[in-house]
């Protein structure tokens, strides 16, 4: 599993869905208690980042508020940048005025790259 900095800042939840191939990246707690990355919008209110390779029905380790961690980039970004989750993927991209914001990267990278992100779904405003 991956190094989340801020242990109290990580939880547990069920997989929604296969979630194998999208550790790094940004989901939604389901209206069914699970952790789903493929179903995320970036008009949805996220909560954290996948930190393992789960198989459906399996524990997702997920970072939430205040925990610094890997996350995968969807787009070119700056460092210091608020992003958000892309549709369907979940990967970090710039946040627009509909979208929720999930953090803020601390490196600048391109599509595919995994950077650090201070996660913070809650406290940040829509912007």
């Amino acid at each position: 599993m991956a190094e989340v900095q801020n242990s109290n800042s990580s939880m547990t939840l069920k997989a929604g869905e296969d979630l194998s191939a999208y550790q790094f990246r940004i989901g939604i707690l389901s209206a069914a208690d699970t952790f789903r990355v493929t179903t995320v919008f970036p008009t949805v209110d996220a909560i954290g980042v996948l930190q393992n390779k789960p198989e459906s029905a399996t524990e997702a380790s997920v970072a939430i508020g205040g925990a610094i961690c890997k996350v995968e980039l969807g787009a070119t970004l700056s460092a210091g940048a608020i992003v958000s989750a892309a549709e369907g993927t979940g990967k970090a991209i710039a946040v627009a005025q509909t979208y929720y914001p999930v953090g803020k990267i601390l490196q600048g990278g391109d599509d595919g790259d995994l950077v650090d992100m201070i996660v913070n779904p809650i406290h940040l405003p829509k912007a």
